[in-house]
């Protein structure tokens, strides 16, 4: 596998204003089904960082840590509404994924860039992705019908989320799941782990041999 070069300037993982909303036992301790599917999407999250890390398409950066992460839409059985599961950004390579790493996502804001979740430990702090650091020649994505983006942005900067706002509008899901941002790495969608699993395994594992030792 071909290495490109770590693009970002510093050590900078979160770009983004963080508000912490207290931590994960209190949210879950009143909520024994939400604390459930906590337990068993953090498990799914945990299984697809080591995919990747096995694969090497999730390679450790300069500051010894994982270059990669995952997410999962989290249905909450007291409401309506739907939050964010992330894969805490800078895991250390070949230690398992551990619940405790895993980030409650209350909200987004676009306009003043700033996110609102909870943690298990105070200076866990979530990443807004999900995607593994290796790329492909365009010209082969555009074979395999894979979409890519046009421009490469910094991550967690709001160029960078407009460009694969860009990307989705243009080449919507469901009908296109897997997508490269460029010099970035490849983003895998999908209804739930065993699709995301399988999409993998089928489409990219062997596709996407140019591993990305950057954000």
């Amino acid at each position: 596998m071909n290495y490109l070069p770590l693009s970002s300037p510093d050590s900078k993982r979160i770009l983004f204003t963080l508000d912490r909303k207290g931590s994960i036992d209190q949210l879950l301790s009143s909520n024994p089904t939400l604390k459930l599917q906590y337990e068993d999407y953090a498990s799914k999250l945990s299984q697809s960082i080591k995919i990747m890390e096995q694969d090497g398409v999730a390679p450790i950066l300069p500051d010894g840590k994982t270059g990669g992460n995952a997410c999962c839409i989290l249905e909450l059985p007291f409401s309506n509404n739907k939050s964010l599961l992330v894969s805490k950004s800078g895991k250390f390579s070949n230690f398992p994924l551990l619940t405790t790493d895993v980030c409650f996502i209350h909200s987004f804001d676009l306009q003043n860039w700033s996110c609102e979740f909870s943690s298990s430990f105070e200076d866990i702090k979530p990443s807004f992705a999900m995607h593994g650091h290796a790329s492909a020649n365009d010209r082969d994505c555009v074979k395999w019908n894979i979409p890519v983006s046009d421009k490469e942005t910094r991550f967690s900067t709001r160029e960078d989320v407009q460009e694969m706002l860009n990307l989705l509008e243009k080449w919507p899901y469901p009908e296109y799941k897997v997508f490269l941002r460029k010099k970035h790495g490849f983003f895998i969608l999908g209804q739930n782990a065993q699709e995301v699993f399988e999409i993998y395994e089928n489409q990219v594992k062997t596709k996407f041999t140019e591993i990305i030792n950057s954000e």
